[in-house]
């Protein structure tokens, strides 16, 4: 454990993971890290309530401490959704994006997860855009689907398809669509899917 005048870390080893926790104060907004060498987290969003930034060093702690301990896999997706509560952003819920590390704090989650509403990861899930045309009028990949299109998705990190609702086409190739099924526990409710990873839904008529 170490500490200093400008902010505490601590450093935790474990199930083969390192995690840091970096607490630092600049002009009254506090900033919470979490990174777990085994890709866990990644950066993190600006925490201002410090009962949350303490809550957040306790639940990243419990993390990185339970899971070398036989935690089951439901256990820790739940200690996930408090820290997406809170506010920080998971690394799991940016991969897939083609920009890179660096970029995911513009870009936003590829993933939304209820517990992501009204706070600054989730809303940077829904500014996702696209500068251009989109649609039913569009060219090239940006008009492959409309707005409200219901569609087949693969969803992200799987080969499932779910059924899902078209809401916005953000560029290279991305849609952010809104899942329609009753999917797993613990799964998004909107993903940034690619156009070859959706088909419209077909209705066939008796």
């Amino acid at each position: 454990m170490a500490s200093s005048q400008n902010g505490r870390a601590i450093v935790t080893r474990t199930w083969s993971a390192r995690v840091a926790l970096l607490v630092g104060c600049a002009s009254g907004a506090c900033s919470l890290r979490c990174v777990f060498g085994v890709r866990g987290f990644a950066n993190a969003w600006p925490i201002r309530r410090p009962s949350l930034q303490i809550a957040g060093c306790k639940v990243a702690a419990a993390l990185a401490s339970r899971a070398g301990a036989g935690e089951t896999p439901d256990e820790l997706e739940a200690m996930r959704a408090q820290l997406r509560e809170m506010g920080i952003a998971l690394e799991k819920d940016f991969q897939g994006d083609a920009q890179g590390a660096e970029k995911q704090p513009l870009n936003g989650p590829r993933q939304y997860y209820r517990e992501m509403r009204g706070t600054e990861v989730g809303n940077a899930f829904w500014r996702r855009k696209f500068e251009g045309a989109w649609g039913q009028f569009a060219e090239g990949e940006a008009g492959a689907f409309d707005l409200d299109d219901l569609v087949e998705a693969v969803y992200p990190g799987s080969d499932k398809r779910f059924s899902a609702q078209v809401k916005r086409y953000t560029g290279n190739g991305d849609w952010i669509v809104v899942w329609m099924d009753d999917l797993p526990e613990g799964s998004a409710q909107a993903s940034v899917v690619k156009t070859k990873d959706m088909k419209h839904i077909r209705i066939q008529w008796d």
